[in-house]
């Protein structure tokens, strides 16, 4: 981002969404009113970040701003809030002044406090949440609010991304705070650039799928406890393409229990099992002995409850 004399500020690149996109004609915005963003093509607001800002918050305010050119062709600036913004629409996009004014504050607090909040208050429309450590609040604001103007994205490719083609962006009354439903939104599609964000797959990590390879990882165990590792054609081995723990070790259930005791957060471990006589329930869980943990059944094994959950354990299906 580069900084103007005017206060205001120019992104480089739109590092969110990339330059394959796709527009579409529509005759009514999806939201109207007072509030005016671009009108017959021309920006009539200012897009504004404190002078500190996060690099969560910069990128989300070039989202929004790049977003908006797309679907109008107009270039709405980015400034900082060290410039006065009193006459004008001002878009606040992540904490500042101008929101401390108001008394809007940014939602703090991990893993527990995950929200967004999209206010409109006279000539201000305040886009903000939670950005502490994994959390990107701020960005999933800038996101929100984007859909409720008829953007979407389904896929990463030209064809699955859609920008409204409009030459006006106007907002009338808005006060939302959304907290999501699901805590840990995740599955493959986090891997594709700047469409996870858009689907909200975010949130606190947690240690789902298949992560015993990473708490104890074959490269550093196989060479001392072969033992915990499968035995192929009567040889132990980790080079074949699909091995396993030898889960019947009782070396390798207690350096799990160890292991798995010394996580943050050991009750958002999960165990998922799509055999169909869930053995992993009823044998694996009383084998590993975890303090805390969570089962995630699986697909078409309907839920088994646990039989018992003793000696402070706390087991929940």
């Amino acid at each position: 981002m580069t900084t103007g004399d005017n206060g205001t500020s120019r992104p480089n690149t739109d590092k969110t969404t990339g330059n394959n996109t796709t527009t579409v004609p529509t005759t009514t915005p999806p939201l109207s009113g007072d509030f005016s963003i671009v009108k017959d093509g021309a920006a009539t607001s200012t897009i504004v970040i404190s002078t500190n800002a996060s690099d969560d918050v910069r990128a989300a305010a070039e989202d929004l701003q790049a977003c908006i050119r797309k679907m109008t062709g107009a270039t709405v600036p980015i400034g900082f809030d060290s410039v006065d913004r009193t006459n004008g629409n001002f878009i606040l996009v992540g904490p500042s002044k101008y929101t401390d004014q108001l008394g809007i504050r940014q939602p703090t607090g991990f893993p527990d406090n995950e929200q967004v909040i999209l206010k409109r208050s006279g000539n201000y429309l305040v886009l903000m949440g939670n950005d502490d450590q994994s959390f990107v609040g701020t960005q999933n604001a800038v996101t929100m609010f984007l859909e409720m103007q008829g953007c979407g994205w389904f896929g990463p490719d030209e064809l699955w991304q859609v920008y409204p083609s409009t030459q006006n962006i106007s907002v009338g009354s808005l006060d939302i705070v959304h907290k999501p439903k699901f805590t840990v939104r995740h599955n493959r599609v986090d891997a594709v650039k700047g469409v996870g964000n858009r689907w909200y797959l975010n949130g606190p990590e947690s240690l789902t799928g298949h992560y015993l390879p990473t708490i104890i990882p074959k490269d550093t165990y196989f060479r001392t406890h072969p033992e915990w590792f499968s035995e192929i054609d009567g040889v132990r081995t980790v080079s074949a393409t699909w091995w396993q723990y030898c889960y019947s070790t009782k070396s390798l259930r207690r350096k799990w229990r160890k292991r798995s005791s010394n996580l943050r957060r050991p009750s958002e471990l999960g165990l998922g099992s799509r055999h169909p006589e869930r053995w992993l329930e009823r044998r694996l869980v009383r084998m590993l002995g975890m303090l805390q943990i969570r089962l995630l059944y699986g697909c078409g094994a309907g839920v088994c409850q646990p039989r018992r959950a003793g000696g402070g354990q706390k087991i929940s299906g």
